[in-house]
């Protein structure tokens, strides 16, 4: 349940008033003067399941352009209303419609992973030393200790809802925001291996090779994995949940190209490197999937048809690495390099 309010002239006020009456949503009406204009206060209680469908209505028939028009939209606790509790019950009858939250919201928390920073590089470092450990010690607890702290899953949510938005500046920022963590990741697992040699002999365990061994099936685990997770935040549902299972797509494998390079052992390197590879292009493939089928997009018309045709041509160069990779991935099994 949200809580939608509007601030209108009077000729977008009726407009406003014919669509929220289509509606059948209950609504507080005030009016009142700002500079000599005539300025109408719409508070109304909407239903999630149809939050972004009066939003785009609205879009559509207000001119926002004017500064006294404004629309603001907020979450509340709880609401009393026994018509809002009608409409609530009509919906939930109608499997079709399905809970989402704005595209402005989650273009804003899309934002937050465009640029990369100190605090976010530091987070995933530690995260990824915390794994280097788990992994050289063959506790998998702690490996997923480090998968909580890790903040992939941000420039993988914010690469998939700017390509869905056709923002392709700030998908490529979100792309390189990624590819930065995995080589810090990637860096500080090498030094540290290296450091840790020189003072006792180090161990590879079954952790370790685990994510040496890269395969196809890999792929398709990660494309619905990446599917699932931006499906989540898209209905709302706690990032760490989602977050989790990217990280253990990501992190783990990074951090063993980091061993490999630190031990210097060039079967483990290809192996993880293939691994690591495979499972970012599923995630991204599978992330950009999911504004498809959620018909997540722009709320302009001619805008739409520039993002689809962006997220259709990044979805195709991605599925041409992908099919690289795997090509690669079955000539060193084939010749036994891994």
């Amino acid at each position: 349940m949200k809580k939608l309010e509007l601030y209108l002239l009077e000729r977008s006020f009726k407009k406003a008033v014919k669509i929220i009456e289509s509606k059948d949503l209950p609504k507080f009406v005030e009016e009142m003067e700002s500079d000599g204009s005539r300025i109408y206060h719409v508070d109304l209680l909407v239903p999630d399941e149809i939050l972004n469908e009066l939003i785009q209505e609205l879009m559509e028939n207000i001119d926002f352009r004017f500064s006294k028009n404004i629309m603001i939209v907020s979450s509340i606790e709880a609401g009393i209303s026994t018509k809002f509790d009608r409409i609530k019950e009509k919906l939930n009858r109608n499997s079709k419609i399905k809970p989402q939250i704005p595209i402005e919201k989650l273009l804003l928390e899309a934002k937050k992973y465009t640029k990369v920073d100190v605090p976010k590089l530091t987070l995933t470092v530690i995260a990824g030393l915390i794994a280097l450990i788990g992994l050289f010690l063959n506790n998998i607890a702690i490996i997923i200790g480090a998968m909580l702290l890790s903040p992939i899953l941000g420039p993988i949510y914010s690469f998939s809802i700017n390509s869905a938005l056709g923002k392709v500046k700030d998908s490529l920022k979100a792309l390189f925001e990624l590819l930065s963590f995995v080589v810090v990741v990637t860096s500080f697992s090498a030094l540290l291996t290296f450091m840790l040699r020189l003072i006792f002999p180090l161990e590879i365990g079954s952790e370790i090779l685990l994510r040496s061994k890269p395969s196809s099936i890999y792929v398709i685990m990660t494309i619905l994995l990446g599917f699932a997770a931006i499906m989540a935040m898209a209905m709302d549902i706690p990032e760490i949940l989602a977050g989790i299972a990217i990280a253990a797509a990501v992190l783990p494998p990074s951090v063993v190209v980091g061993i490999s390079i630190g031990t210097l052992s060039l079967k483990i390197f290809l192996g993880s490197l293939l691994l690591t590879l495979e499972n970012i292009l599923g995630l991204l493939i599978g992330s950009l999937l999911a504004p498809l089928i959620l018909n997540i997009g722009p709320r302009r018309y001619y805008e739409k048809k520039v993002a689809k045709r962006y997220i259709f041509r990044v979805i195709s160069l991605l599925s041409f690495l992908t099919t690289g990779v795997i090509i690669i991935d079955m000539l060193a099994r084939h010749f036994q390099i891994i």
